[in-house]
């Protein structure tokens, strides 16, 4: 597995937490709790997914990343967290090289990044990449996915998974939020005037899908 670091980004201190100073629209933090946190969500992923991706779609994955004769396999995780994903696939597909990217160091040792920016460097590089549940520090995710599609060698697989955000009533219906009302509402309403600038992910498709960018 790949361990690149560009220096390891500093960290920056909010009410009592570490958070990445990379991102300022990603507001989870970056300390040992929210690593916990981020083990208990791989493990549940990967749960509902039948393993570390949709069993539905593994034969096409692992014919992808199959050894390849004068070539490198290449896979990259996007806003890798704790990092479990990332290892696991290394311990899979031990041939490969398994990059992954976060806005804050962790354990491994992370290439540190913003995902947001394009990085030419690593146009035309990978098999597979993954992100997912990273949404919530992305401003522009169509033009992500643009990025992503320049990262990808030709045939490439990407793998995206990302939460619903709304707030839900007792009758599952999205609650609008309001000046008035319980707190629910109004806490709503606050967080999403401070927050205003929190991407809506839209589904696009389902695989597969043959992407054209521009």
């Amino acid at each position: 597995m790949e361990n690149p670091s560009n220096g390891l980004g500093e960290l920056r201190g909010v009410h009592g937490r570490r958070l990445n100073s990379l991102n300022k629209d990603y507001m989870l933090p970056a300390d040992s709790v929210e690593m916990k946190r981020l083990n208990t969500q791989h493990r549940t992923l990967r749960t509902g997914l039948g393993g570390l991706y949709p069993e539905n779609y593994a034969e096409s994955i692992t014919r992808r990343l199959a050894p390849q004769q004068g070539e490198t396999v290449r896979i990259c995780d996007l806003g890798s967290g704790s990092g479990d994903w990332a290892a696991e696939m290394a311990t899979a597909f031990p041939h490969s090289e398994v990059l992954a990217i976060d806005l804050a160091p962790g354990v491994p040792v992370f290439k540190v990044a913003d995902v947001t920016r394009e990085v030419p460097e690593y146009y035309n590089q990978f098999d597979l990449i993954q992100g997912r549940c990273i949404a919530n520090g992305i401003k522009n995710y169509k033009g992500l996915f643009t990025s992503i599609h320049h990262y990808l060698k030709p045939g490439g697989i990407l793998i995206s998974a990302e939460g619903y955000f709304e707030v839900l009533g007792e009758d599952l219906k999205p609650m609008e939020p309001k000046e008035s009302g319980d707190s629910r509402n109004y806490s709503l309403k606050q967080a999403k005037d401070k927050y205003h600038r929190m991407t809506r992910v839209w589904a696009l498709r389902m695989w597969p899908i043959t992407w054209k960018s521009g």
